[in-house]
């Protein structure tokens, strides 16, 4: 399993982004990572009741998952096919009251 999936990275990460030291690309880019890691290549290991647990707390995960769908909606809804296909996503930003209420969410 990936040591660097953990809910005090994936708050680092968003902290990062809201400080201007990582861009908002780089993050979607993490959560997208840890969604495909875990869930393609079943990192996850099943817990004695049966579920299954992940590296991420539950919270945290759906935190991943919202960014990583609200970063592809907000491409798709702020920008037609011809810009997205020329535009440098690493100086597109979310908004900045989304990447608060997440840090918050867990």
């Amino acid at each position: 399993m990936n040591s660097t999936y953990s809910d005090q990275q994936l708050k680092e990460h968003i902290q990062a982004a809201l400080d201007g030291n990582i861009t908002h690309e780089k993050l979607a880019d993490w959560c997208y990572r840890y969604m495909t890691n875990v869930y393609q290549n079943d990192l996850y290991h099943i817990a004695t009741d049966g579920r299954r647990s992940y590296p991420l707390s539950e919270q945290a995960t759906e935190v991943v998952n919202d960014i990583d769908a609200q970063w592809d909606l907000y491409l798709a809804n702020s920008y037609s096919l011809n810009e997205l296909q020329t535009i440098d996503l690493s100086t597109i930003s979310l908004p900045r009251e989304w990447l608060a209420k997440w840090l918050q969410s867990f």
